[in-house]
């Protein structure tokens, strides 16, 4: 059928070329180790597609880039640390050697996390105010830590390339610590005006404001870090 040719059309992203237009998003597998590695199943999961045709498969949902975001409570992907790296070799391999191409979706999950779920005592977020699905308490982000978090995106495209995949995907939703943290902040400064003081809400205004503005900072370094480092990919 004419109108589903393109479909089946090769598709070049800078010196990235993909065999056709079918692509597999980003989701939670639950299939990685409890400190986020991959396993024989995972790599299956993914070469099995690329066997079938996918020409691109975005893996590992909302992967970690850092140790204050947990990752053990929902088996996601770990790129916090250089121990992903061989984990990564072999998956690229798998799907590579069927013709298909492997990215992994990154993020800092910020406040929509488990307070238990790793070797960080506190979750952090612009606003400091507690998730209202997950209930985790969190803490309002430091400028230190966002600095570290900046480098945390950074060395986790690092591991990414090193570990032979094509590229990587930046989470950009869930009130994530990421895009749309400053949406995060406002959204928390609303529920919280419907139960605090007058006096509260304005304290609660006025930091979001710094925040808001240093979150956007945060995720602006990230992304030029990131692009950076696939840049030099080619």
């Amino acid at each position: 059928m004419a109108q589903f040719d393109a479909l089946f059309q090769p598709l070049k992203i800078n010196q990235l070329t993909i065999r056709n237009r079918v692509v597999s998003t980003a989701h939670a597998e639950v299939y990685a180790t409890e400190g986020g590695m991959t396993t024989e199943r995972y790599v299956k999961y993914y070469e099995e597609k690329a066997k079938g045709g996918v020409g691109l498969s975005i893996c590992g949902g909302s992967s970690v880039v850092s140790i204050d975001s947990p990752q053990g409570w929902w088996k996601s992907v770990n790129l916090s640390t250089d121990r992903i790296i061989p984990h990564f070799q072999n998956l690229a391999d798998a799907v590579h050697k069927h013709g298909g191409k492997i990215m992994i979706q990154i993020t800092h999950m910020g406040r929509r996390s488990r307070w238990d779920g790793g070797n960080w005592s506190t979750l952090v977020s612009p606003s400091g105010i507690r998730e209202p699905v997950h209930r985790a308490t969190c803490k309002t982000i430091e400028v230190e830590e966002m600095q570290r978090i900046v480098g945390d995106y950074a060395k986790a495209a690092g591991r990414a390339k090193a570990g032979g995949l094509d590229g990587i995907e930046l989470s950009a939703v869930h009130q994530h610590l990421s895009i749309n943290s400053g949406a995060l902040g406002l959204t928390s400064v609303m529920m919280s005006m419907a139960v605090a003081s007058k006096t509260e809400c304005v304290l609660v205004w006025k930091y979001y404001m710094l925040f808001a503005k240093k979150s956007a900072v945060i995720l602006l370094w990230a992304c030029v870090f990131v692009v950076m480092s696939f840049i030099l990919m080619g």
